[in-house]
């Protein structure tokens, strides 16, 4: 049984960005919000690849780097849960792909979602921020398998 995760939050980190190895990871919408896509720029901002997202079920996302991957968990702000990439950081390619739970099926007509996806110990850890409740699940960054889910009490 894996030891209860203290819940981890930082208001100040907007999301959708990361920084490493002199690469810049981001995700971006076009004006009219129909395509998005996340996108790796080198220090002098030249596109070195770019990922179509689907921005019809994602308007935000968290980034995160570890070894040689990029982590994305792509999540709408109105709906709960999210799904978390793995992407090679040189070229984009997708390792895999996992849909999280979340808090599960909600009734809702008004919501807030957000997320927030970081390492430590070898071990992928996304944090939940909903309006019915907040959560971590807890993947493996090789796989994508769900290790642990914990729902957080406040």
């Amino acid at each position: 049984m894996m030891p209860t995760i203290p819940w981890q939050w930082n208001d100040a980190d907007a999301g959708g960005y990361a920084e490493a190895q002199n690469r810049h990871f981001r995700l971006t919408r076009n004006d009219d919000g129909r395509a998005a896509e996340i996108r790796c720029t080198d220090a002098a901002g030249k596109i070195r690849w770019a990922v179509a997202i689907d921005a019809a079920t994602t308007d935000s996302a968290a980034l995160t780097v570890y070894e040689d991957k990029l982590f994305a968990a792509l999540y709408w702000h109105g709906a709960t849960g999210c799904r978390v990439l793995a992407l090679d950081v040189d070229t984009g390619e997708q390792h895999w792909a996992t849909t999280l739970s979340g808090l599960g099926s909600i009734g809702h007509s008004r919501y807030i979602n957000r997320v927030q996806i970081t390492v430590s110990d070898d071990r992928l850890l996304v944090f939940g921020n909903e309006s019915a409740g907040k959560y971590i699940e807890v993947l493996d960054p090789s796989s994508g398998r769900r290790i642990h889910i914990q729902k957080v009490s406040d």
